[in-house]
């Protein structure tokens, strides 16, 4: 059992294989949306190195604002001479969950590339299922 996925021109892959059953064929499978969720994947994980690097880059800058604020500062005030009514909370930007409607295409793709090829089936020899958990 096992199948192997090709790239090829115009957004599409080549995969072919064998299934649980002992089945073999191939079909060509649209990757467009699979690629797509995965470069935006990449980038988000290209921003947060990227964002990192800025943040090691004016570190410097960072530090020396740092030392000038610590060498104006005024010493604290005396907790006696003042009530905190509330603490000061720094906000979060929320983020709404995303979730993507794969296609079949999609999910075999997805299927080959983690190696959970188990739930792949092929109806004849040139169409790919998946199957249901």
């Amino acid at each position: 059992m096992g199948f192997t996925a090709q790239n090829m021109l115009g957004g599409q892959v080549l995969v072919s294989g064998t299934d649980t059953t002992g089945a073999s064929g191939s079909a060509v499978v649209d990757s467009t949306q699979w690629d797509e969720l995965k470069a935006r994947k990449n980038f988000d994980a290209s921003k947060e190195a990227f964002d990192a690097a800025v943040e090691q880059f004016f570190a410097p800058l960072t530090e020396a604002v740092e030392a000038m604020e610590q060498a104006v500062a005024r010493p604290p005030h005396d907790p006696l001479s003042y009530v905190v009514i509330h603490e000061a909370v720094e906000g979060v930007d929320s983020q709404a969950e995303e979730i993507v409607e794969l296609t079949n295409d999609s999910i075999i793709l997805r299927c080959i590339e983690e190696g959970t090829t188990d739930r792949l089936l092929w109806l004849d020899e040139h169409t790919l299922g998946v199957l249901a958990a």
